[in-house]
């Protein structure tokens, strides 16, 4: 029976010799490669900003590091976290810093390995399984970052009090939310995530997609890939079932059906 014409192995998940799909492995690349160049961004990009408008605006927007920057109100610049009483925010920033350059590092190494295995270099099984397990680890700390921040920084603010502001603070002020608003004596202040914080959510979800493209494109060990034509080891992995789907029943002295006798 002749076969008729539809899609190749190359366009499947697996190739002929069982590795993945190359197209897979390239997008996957691609995905971490971005992933790691927003994970720079993010960490020189503010995670926090608070806005005052009294009188004359005034902006302080927390960077992962040492400092934070202050811009209006007739000042401006960085200053250090520990100038007014925010060393333990400080801490938390230095340690974001620390953890969204890891992961740039983390994404560029996966991003190249996964171009190595598209041009065919299989690598150990032990290596493979390294770099999964590194690819979730990074997408675990790029979501857990960005929960853990909006969660502990309100708390570290108001154990900090900087100049007593928490003291008088309503249920709706920076010692309470990370997001939010309050206007006071005709003053309004606006605080909330800066584009850090929303650049990382980027990266954990460029993450997880290139997670799920490369979990999709390893083989399992008894895959057997498309296209590839029957033979003692595919049956071998089938079972006796496989000789029924064909047509022919197993044997268990391994001799062929009789075939029919000619008619007159």
């Amino acid at each position: 029976m002749t076969r008729r014409p539809g899609r190749t192995a190359s366009t499947a998940p697996l190739r002929d010799d069982g590795r993945p799909a190359p197209s897979r492995l390239r997008v996957s690349a691609a995905l971490l490669a971005v992933a790691g160049l927003l994970a720079v961004a993010s960490a020189y990009s503010p995670w926090w900003y608070l806005t005052d408008h009294a009188g004359t605006s005034s902006e302080v927007a927390y960077y992962p590091g040492g400092q934070y920057y202050v811009e209006g109100g007739g000042g401006g610049g960085p200053v250090p976290y520990g100038t007014y009483g925010l060393g333990s925010i400080g801490e938390l920033y230095g340690a974001l810093l620390v953890a969204l350059l890891l992961l740039t590092l983390v994404s560029w190494v996966l991003a190249g390995l996964a171009v190595a295995r598209a041009r065919g270099r299989a690598g150990t099984a032990e290596s493979r399984r390294l770099a999964t397990a590194g690819l979730v680890a990074s997408a675990l700390l790029a979501g857990l970052l960005a929960l853990i921040v909006p969660l502990l920084q309100p708390w570290l603010y108001s154990e900090a009090n900087p100049g007593g502001s928490c003291s008088s603070a309503g249920p709706s002020s920076p010692c309470a939310s990370f997001w939010g608003s309050s206007t006071t004596g005709g003053a309004a202040s606006v605080w909330g995530a800066g584009g850090g914080w929303w650049l990382d959510v980027a990266v954990a979800g460029l993450l997880g997609v290139a997670l799920v493209l490369g979990g999709a494109a390893w083989p399992r060990p008894d895959a057997v890939p498309r296209g590839t034509p029957a033979g003692p080891g595919r049956s071998d992995r089938l079972g006796p079932a496989a000789g029924s789907e064909r047509g022919s029943p197993p044997s268990g002295n391994g001799s062929s059906p009789a075939s029919p006798s000619p008619r007159p």
